[in-house]
């Protein structure tokens, strides 16, 4: 009866490693680099879980961890810049969680917290008339084009 107990309360006690001890957000510092005005630059930060703003060129904010690439969108009077952040898999979690007999995996993927990103984001400021005013559009392969006419 006790073997079952102390079974029983170690599976609780593993389940959900990562959002205990690393937690469902994270700390993220924006750094801008070549800022004419970092006093006056504003950053938009967003990734599938939500969207979080900072002022200034050198500022921290909470955000919350996911899968999926971040993206960092800065911009003051006269320029801007654009980083994007890959998440990083936590393996170790994912194992321990594996050996609860899979209740973690529930918890933390529920919260995203087997997921990081890099601390700090360093996104590169350019003069907006240097700047395309759009992105390139990606290029499809595989569409037909049209045929010159003779």
């Amino acid at each position: 009866m006790l073997k079952n107990i102390a079974i029983a309360t170690t599976i609780t006690l593993l389940s959900g490693c990562a959002t205990l001890f690393e937690g469902s957000t994270q700390n993220l510092t924006v750094s801008t680099m070549n800022d004419k005005t970092p006093e006056k630059t504003q950053c938009n930060i967003t990734n599938e879980e939500g969207e979080w703003q900072t002022t200034g060129g050198n500022t921290s904010t909470v955000v919350k961890r996911d899968g999926n690439m971040m993206t960092v969108n800065c911009e003051n009077d006269s320029q801007r810049g654009i980083t994007y952040l890959e998440p990083s898999f936590s393996s170790y979690y994912f194992v321990i969680d594996a050996l609860s007999c899979g209740v973690g995996l529930f918890v933390d993927a529920s919260t995203n917290a087997l997921y990081s990103y890099p601390t700090t984001a360093i996104v590169g400021m350019q003069n907006k008339l240097s700047m395309p005013i759009e992105p390139p559009k990606p290029v499809i392969f595989g569409t037909p084009q049209p045929q010159p006419t003779h």
